[in-house]
């Protein structure tokens, strides 16, 4: 029994599937490979074997697991998950690169190890437009309520920046 449940996958016999009998059990993952052999052996026929369902327990949208995806495949993912675990700004900054811009979970990893974003967290775009702003220039008192940082706002997302729901994503070129 794993501590650290990331996800689980539902793995049935496909054999079993198809003659209309259900014959199939959970794996939470990250899943050592002795377990996985036991599930195998439980299920019959490892030779064929497909995955009907996942619980996903992060904060990711979706998770790149289809029918056929491989147990390395499977567990890389999880392992990739559990190790951006031990840092919650690499998890928050991998979270909002794979929900918002990369189109797949490699994209994302690649993205988040090359430092090509960076994630100010807790900021809407408006705020952050006028944090920016404000540091960068005198702006009295008396003029910054009159300001459409809203606007601002609209200008940085045709500049490279994005809003998630874990603050502003900026890309670094």
């Amino acid at each position: 029994m794993q501590t650290n449940t990331i996800f689980s996958v539902f793995v049935e016999n496909l054999s079993e599937l198809n003659e209309g009998n259900m014959v199939g059990c959970w794996v939470e993952f990250p899943c050592d490979y002795d377990e996985w052999k036991e599930v195998l052996a439980k299920i019959g026929n490892p030779e064929e074997i497909i995955i009907t369902d996942t619980e996903n327990y992060t904060e990711l949208e979706s998770l790149p697991i289809n029918q056929y995806s491989s147990y390395s495949d499977i567990q890389e993912i999880a392992e990739y998950i559990e190790y951006l675990q031990d840092d919650q700004y690499k998890e928050d900054l991998f979270t909002a690169v794979y929900n918002s811009v990369a189109s797949n979970f490699e994209e994302a990893k690649e993205a988040v190890e090359e430092e090509r974003y960076t994630l100010m967290q807790g900021y809407t775009m408006a705020e952050y437009s006028e944090m920016l702003a404000k540091e960068c220039y005198t702006i009295p008192d008396e003029l910054a309520p009159y300001i459409d940082w809203e606007g601002y706002a609209d200008n940085l997302r045709v500049s490279g920046y994005t809003e998630t729901e874990k603050g502003v994503l900026i890309e670094e070129y």
